[in-house]
This record gives C-alpha cells, sequence and structure tokens, in this order.
C-alpha cells in the first residue's frame, strides 16, 4: 500500500455565518434516506480540531449525536470517538495515526472492553508496500492537493467487491474542509447516508 499523503488546513477564524444544509433526500417509500447534520469544529491554537461535535435534526431541533475529541503527540493523532446516548456520551472507538513527513505510515483502532480498558480491534499499516489487508483504498485528491473521496472495499472468498465506508469532503476557495459526506453500501452500489456541513470555532 503506498504512502497516504492527506493534509487538512484547519487554521481558520471564528465563522459566524449562515448554513445552509441540503433537504433530506426521501426513498420511494417517503421516508428518509439522508441524514441532515451539522459538526461543530473546536481548533486549537495551531489550528488543528481539537473537538468536532455533530448534530442531527430530531423533529424542529438539533440533537447532539456524536464527537471526536483530538490529541496530539509527537508524529501522531489519537481520535477518540463518542456516541450520544439518552444524553449520555459513551466512548465507542480510538484510533491512533502515525505520521511520517506527514505522510500516513499506520492507523491502531482500539474499542472498549467492559467500559474500562481499551483493546486493539484493527491495525493498518501503510509504509510498507508488500503489506495487503485484503481490502482497496480508493482516494481522489483535487488539484490543490486536497482529499476529496476516501472509499474502502474489500473482497470475499469469491472475489465479490463490497464497499467498506465512503466519505466525500468539500472545501471552500481557502482548502478549508466545509462538508462532509457519508456513503454506505447498499446492494452493490454506494447511497449517501449524512450530509453534514463544517462550522469552525477557535478557542
Amino acid at each position: 500500500m503506498k504512502n497516504l499523503t492527506i493534509t487538512f488546513a484547519l487554521a481558520v477564524s471564528l465563522i459566524c455565518s449562515a448554513v445552509i444544509y441540503n433537504k433530506i433526500q426521501h426513498d420511494e417509500q417517503g421516508q428518509s434516506s439522508t441524514t441532515v447534520a451539522k459538526t461543530i469544529v473546536e481548533t486549537d491554537d495551531e489550528g488543528r480540531p481539537s473537538v468536532e461535535m455533530t448534530m442531527v435534526i430530531s423533529g424542529n431541533r438539533w440533537v447532539e449525536r456524536s464527537k471526536k475529541l483530538y490529541a496530539y503527540s509527537n508524529n501522531c493523532t489519537i481520535e477518540t470517538l463518542y456516541n450520544c446516548y439518552n444524553g449520555d456520551w459513551v466512548a465507542e472507538e480510538k484510533i491512533i495515526s502515525s505520521y511520517n513527513n506527514n505522510s500516513l505510515i499506520k492507523t491502531v483502532s482500539y474499542s472498549l472492553a467492559d467500559n474500562e480498558t481499551w483493546v486493539e480491534s484493527s491495525k493498518e499499516s501503510f509504509d510498507d508496500l508488500s503489506y495487503d489487508d485484503g481490502m482497496m483504498h480508493d482516494l481522489v485528491f483535487d488539484k490543490d492537493g486536497n482529499l476529496i473521496m476516501s472509499a474502502v472495499y474489500k473482497w470475499d472468498d469469491d472475489s465479490v467487491e463490497t464497499g467498506v465506508e465512503k466519505v466525500e469532503y468539500v472545501y471552500d476557495n481557502n482548502g478549508i474542509p466545509m462538508r462532509h459526506i457519508s456513503y454506505c453500501w447498499v446492494g452493490d452500489t454506494w447511497q449517501k447516508t449524512e450530509v453534514s456541513d463544517f462550522l469552525y470555532i477557535t478557542q
């Protein structure tokens, strides 16, 4: 797997602007198939994200659904994901990403066992070209080097392709991520599941 270089320029000032959200798309039965969300990003003194809070529309109000806390140590980024259940935040996953000269070389994921101990659940190494985890990582960058699409596929024993996850990013003219679009694999194609616009605040 070739080295992956993913750079998000997040040195931003306070943004106080109205955000226009995509309309919820409906399937043939009239049920919502795409969630409209907003993600509020707090940045540290170096412009790096420290907290990402995602909220979704429930009825006529916004409710908290998930958040990510970021920590930085040497050449590592530590993301801890929480989901909100009935007003309580529950830690779900921790991901430690290691970089070499801004190139992603390894990710290690952990899940919480017995609500107390982080246990390694998966690992991916990108600095060894002979490494093969049975997955295909499809990345698309724009002319400025911004990641605009990331998709992961896997194959079963019959060489049937299945999508694992897909995310698209939309940037403003300064290369700052402004929208996050998530997809899931349904049948044999990707289906949009969530559209989230980013709002940035500084500490």
